[in-house]
């Protein structure tokens, strides 16, 4: 079933709030119109079952620098100090990631348990 210019709305109205969901973001005090635009820069990706998006120990792909919000799927998270950390729809994760330079390295290895789809905000896509 596609709903045209009503789905186009509740996909715009959902990512928003995923976007105010991040506290640096949501205590920023955007402009509905910033945030507007904010949300025009984010990219869905899919990534297959058992991909990685990074892992611990190695230094941060540029790729990987971005908020993600889980639109489908499930992503296990493996944290510096032995942690695992399971997130699905609705989570997000990566934010840290902005922040650092590509030489540092990560302390977190996410790993896809499913066929995931992500709504991401690159670092570079903020830059721009």
């Amino acid at each position: 079933l596609y709903l045209g210019s009503l789905e186009v709305q509740i996909r715009s109205a959902v990512r928003k709030r995923n976007i105010l969901g991040v506290p640096c973001i949501a205590n920023s005090n955007l402009h509905s119109s910033e945030l507007h635009e904010l949300t025009k820069l984010l990219e869905e990706r899919t990534f297959p079952k058992g991909s990685f998006l990074n892992k611990g120990g190695v230094s941060i792909r540029e790729r990987s620098q971005g908020i993600y919000w889980i639109v489908k799927g499930s992503v296990k998270m493996l944290l510096d100090d032995g942690v695992i950390v399971n997130l699905s729809r609705g989570d997000h994760f990566g934010g840290r990631a902005i922040k650092k330079s590509l030489d540092e390295l990560s302390h977190r290895t996410v790993e896809f348990l499913e066929e995931t789809t992500c709504d991401v905000l690159s670092k570079s896509a903020i830059e721009s």
